[in-house]
């Protein structure tokens, strides 16, 4: 009699399950905006130190060599 009915006790698997997709519907959004906001951080950031780079060769701080070497790693760094 009991097995058959949502008053059996089985109640709260309901509950769990919709939990559980609400849980990780919300998680799945959180990490999805994460990872559209690193993605344009980590461009700017590659953006700054090429151009902290490129003032330290105006600068006279690095030799030529020095900055086409880093340049070229900052590019490999952001494939």
């Amino acid at each position: 009699m009991w097995g058959a009915s949502w008053m059996g006790g089985n109640w709260w698997i309901g509950w769990v399950t919709m939990l559980l997709f609400w849980g990780l519907a919300i998680a799945g959004i959180v990490w999805l905006v994460r990872t559209l906001v690193a993605g344009g951080t980590g461009s700017t950031e590659r953006a700054r130190a090429l151009a902290i780079l490129e003032e330290r060769f105006a600068r006279g701080e690095i030799s030529e060599d020095e900055f086409r070497r880093m340049r070229d790693e900052l590019r490999q760094a952001s494939r």
